[in-house]
């Protein structure tokens, strides 16, 4: 791959000095693409494919993309795209022209996206301009493009806008090919520039945008609006994803930005009438109950990381019964959001996410997602909750919030309070946690039982179970957790449905697998492994129809500066894979890091299915989460699954 890029853009890129390159007249469409390399570059080649993809296309004169590339330690053609220098390079009749060479850039800061963007209005005449990101996305909180050349650094939705204030509406069509910034903070962000937002509310999985067709559609359509553009760039990542067998949980969508009022406002009338519920314990269930409910993207667990990005028609329609008024805001969006797909495991995608803490990151999410949000009513919602989760008590904050309405920094300062960092790791049970325990037993039958207290009913928000293996010499390792419970939410009852079954590989080897959401029809997993070498985690879907698990392919998650890997990478025979296991120890309970099982060569069409657990012993544990995602963590329980398979749990 390398050797064949290098071969096709060699001997097309020439640099030299400066080049006005269409002083002789107007273009029908100039795309500006801001091209930030970093390890989907150095390791893996994907810009420069894309860079081929655009040369495929064939366009005329007419229509041009206008690169700039940066941020990447190694290119894959480092004579001609040097990593110490910022290059700038356009693309037409089949041929990619140098015009520019210069200092090396933080393609992270406003300042070198402002630039780009001024010179290339400067110099390039269009009927039509677009504007793409091209790199890792991290959504609302963490933004595009992280130069690796400059410690990570991304750009804000914030340094978004200020390197694109004074164009007005320059842009056609606005575009991040990117993870995770198809958001309602992005939309805003870039609606004063663009008439169109395209971008993808989850990961992009693959080499994300197929540019040959959208280069080749302006060639032949050049009128296109960006409506229509932005189609063609959905239909083409559609038809590769599904080429590659890599479709399910693909989306992308296009937005009309000049309906953008109109949605913000719905949000901001539906989020008021959510802080007005958060007083009443009933509603409030309700209403957290249907966020968690939501399709939510990205990463979100411990292992994977966070993203707290959820689908906005997904959740008012889980809340539209405690809220009628969440009806204008599916109103709304379906007129902004006028085009999208999705991919079989993403079925209930409607165009744009939001943000949501389902995960307690720290006060610096509050921070960033109160400047980037447009609707009032709902930040402050999110900020009740983020007060609830420091400290287990709404009902204050309420009162607190009507008496301080006027001085918004009011909530800045409470919720500074939770610090950086997750709001909890492991099994410690939070101080704070609304959800109380009046007994856990063994019943008549042997089943594993809680009785909670009455009082904490309508805090309870979900109810889980890990499972631990024992290896008989002092460790325990973590085989992961699911929701598989009988819940009984008018007496407040749970209990056990476990049967000794657990997913394995097709050698037996058992592996950890992690809920991240269960829908009606599916629910999907993550399971930590190493991938030819390098520690990932397998997206797993389980469709209940079907009643089988479906590989949708490795992902690295969320890195410490809040980047998500692109690619979900496609696994082939012969990959060697190692399940990845918490391990703790017996004694003390204390976290030994991750250890490692067999390695396995997968095989063609090979999967993951239950198998009867391995005769030996387990411990078991209930995980109740109250609604502001504080957790309360059940003693570990023994169990012995016997030779027959048959599970016997001991009270201690």
């Amino acid at each position: 791959m390398r050797k064949l890029l290098c071969a096709l853009l060699s001997c097309a890129l020439a640099f030299g000095g400066f080049v006005a390159v269409l002083a002789q007249g107007m273009a029908d469409w100039v795309i500006f693409v801001y091209l930030c390399g970093t390890d989907l570059e150095s390791e893996d080649a994907a810009a420069s494919a894309d860079l081929k993809e655009m040369m495929e296309a064939g366009t005329g004169p007419n229509v041009r993309f206008v690169v700039q590339a940066g941020g990447t330690q190694q290119w894959a053609m480092p004579e001609t795209i040097p990593s110490d220098r910022i290059s700038r390079f356009e693309i037409y009749n089949h041929d990619m022209y140098g015009l520019y060479q210069g200092d090396l850039q933080n393609m992270g800061e406003a300042g070198t996206l402002r630039e780009f963007v001024s010179w290339g209005f400067e110099n390039y005449r269009a009927q039509r301009y677009g504007l793409v990101f091209w790199n890792h996305g991290g959504g609302s909180i963490s933004g595009v493009c992280f130069d690796e050349l400059f410690d990570n650094d991304s750009l804000s939705l914030e340094e978004i806008g200020e390197a694109l204030a004074g164009y007005g509406k320059a842009f056609e069509m606005i575009g991040f090919d990117a993870c995770l910034m198809a958001t309602l903070e992005t939309a805003q962000a870039v609606a004063p520039f663009a008439k169109y937002l395209v971008a993808s509310e989850e990961l992009e999985p693959g080499s994300g945008w197929d540019y040959t067709p959208m280069g080749r559609f302006l060639a032949e359509n050049p009128d296109a609006d960006g409506a229509e553009l932005g189609k063609v760039i959905a239909d083409g990542f559609l038809a590769s994803s599904i080429l590659a067998e890599d479709e399910a949980i693909i989306t992308m969508s296009v937005t009309s930005l000049d309906k953008l009022p109109a949605l913000a406002g719905a949000m901001n009338e539906v989020g008021w009438q959510m802080l007005a519920a958060v007083p009443d314990k009933a509603r409030l269930n309700a209403i957290v109950k249907g966020i968690h409910r939501a399709e939510n993207y990205g990463g979100n667990t411990p292992e994977e990381g966070y993203t707290n990005m959820v689908d906005i028609g997904s959740m008012m329609r889980e809340i539209i019964v405690a809220l009628p008024e969440a009806g204008k805001v599916l109103e709304a969006l379906d007129s902004a959001v006028v085009y999208r797909v999705a991919g079989s495991g993403r079925r209930e995608s409607t165009g744009l996410s939001t943000y949501y803490p389902l995960q307690v990151q720290g006060s610096q999410e509050y921070k960033i997602f109160k400047k980037a949000s447009p609707s009032e009513g709902y930040r402050r919602f999110v900020a009740g909750m983020l007060y609830g989760a420091l400290y287990g008590d709404a009902e204050t904050f309420a009162a607190e919030e009507r008496e301080n309405r006027e001085d918004e920094g009011w909530l800045s300062g409470v919720v500074s309070g939770l610090g950086e960092g997750a709001q909890q790791q492991g099994f410690v049970t939070d101080e704070n946690s609304r959800v109380g325990l009046l007994n856990a037993y063994l019943d008549h039958e042997g089943t594993y039982t809680l009785e909670l207290d009455p009082k904490s009913l309508d805090y309870l928000l979900s109810a889980t179970f890990t499972l631990l293996m024992d290896d008989g010499e002092g460790v325990l390792y973590s085989l992961g957790e699911d929701d598989d419970l009988s819940v009984n939410e008018e007496d407040g009852v749970i209990q056990d449905n476990f049967g000794g079954l657990w997913t394995a590989l097709p050698d037996g080897q058992l592996i950890s697998l992690y809920l991240l959401e269960r829908r009606e029809t599916y629910s999907i997993y993550s399971a930590p492994v190493k991938l030819n070498g390098r520690e990932t985690n397998l997206r797993i879907l389980y469709d209940w129809g079907e009643e089988a698990f479906r590989i949708i392919g490795a992902w690295e998650g969320i890195t410490e500066i809040g980047a998500s890997s692109k690619e979900i990478t496609k696994l082939a025979p012969g990959d060697a894979i190692i399940p990845l296991y918490e391990a703790y120890d017996a004694e003390t309970g204390g976290c030994l890091g991750l250890d490692e099982g067999i390695i396995y060569f997968a095989e063609e069409g090979f999967g993951i299915e239950y198998m009867q657990l391995p005769a030996m012993d387990y411990y078991y544990s209930f995980t109740l989460t109250d609604l502001f995602g504080l957790q309360t963590n059940t003693d570990f329980v023994l169990f012995t699954v016997d030779e027959a398979g048959e599970v016997w749990f001991y009270q201690e």
